[in-house]
């Protein structure tokens, strides 16, 4: 971001070598789907059979920017989600303990049914205040669309650009007690708004696959807490790095 320049040794230089490989990854994915048989249902697939109003299909580069920016969204997101979720868990016997009595009460070992998913009560508790306390997107940005929109003591001109920090909003006390304990049942007592809980961002330029991630935090989260034990590896350290989502360090 503070030094764009295409020579050997510089971020900006690595980057776009990365990009290149996507892309060409990307497309040889495209141009397998086109030969595999119709009906199949994965993303790629179905966005490659999508038409708009006049019959058209995206273009090789529109399905690149597509398919990079749902995997990229997707992908990191939950896995940052499932690491801070286990190193909490890690932290809290008594929470963990809790947790594995419910998903061997109702699952028994075995991986949720869909019908299952809802009587898991406290897995679902669990992983808001994990998204609470260590969201991983810690920030989203703004850009004002018109003139003069005051803004508390501001006024903003167009084009200025504002921060939203999820992290901070998580940790107000006047809306989560005690913001720095992980303690999933304050989700018993606590109904905050849209824009007092934001992991997956707010408004109309919200995630739109916050109930699919949902899921498939639950049904990860229950299959891998089922089959092992998590502890967090003597004399580790732990701190995080945000660059668009918030990860361990090292």
């Amino acid at each position: 971001w503070f030094f764009p320049v295409n020579i050997p040794g510089t971020p900006y230089y690595r980057l776009l070598k990365h990009a290149e490989l996507v892309e060409q990854e990307i497309l040889r994915l495209v141009e397998k789907r086109r030969r595999d048989p119709p009906g199949r249902t994965d993303v790629l697939s179905i966005l490659i059979q999508a038409r708009d109003d006049e019959n058209r299909g995206m273009t090789d580069m529109e399905l690149v920017g597509q398919a990079t920016i749902l995997f990229g969204a997707s992908f990191e997101t939950t896995a940052s989600t499932l690491t801070w979720t286990v190193f909490l868990l890690a932290q809290h016997p008594a929470i963990m303990c809790e947790l594995m009595d419910e998903l061997d009460r109702v699952l028994g070992g075995d991986a949720p049914t869909p019908e299952q998913l809802p009587q898991l009560s406290f897995l679902d508790r669990v992983i808001k205040e994990s998204m609470r306390i260590l969201p991983p997107v810690p920030f989203t940005i703004r850009a004002a669309d018109e003139d003069q929109i005051p803004m508390g003591s501001l006024t903003l001109s167009h084009g200025a650009r504002v921060i939203c920090s999820h992290f901070l909003t998580h940790h107000l006390p006047d809306i989560y007690p005690e913001p720095e304990l992980f303690r999933p049942d304050r989700w018993r007592e606590v109904n905050p708004t849209q824009y007092e809980y934001m992991p997956f961002s707010a408004g109309p330029r919200a995630c739109v696959g916050a109930m699919f991630a949902i899921q498939v935090l639950k049904i990860s989260l229950a299959i891998m807490l089922q089959k092992f034990r998590f502890t967090v590896a003597p004399g580790a350290r732990i701190d995080r790095v945000v660059r668009i989502t918030m990860n361990p360090r090292y």
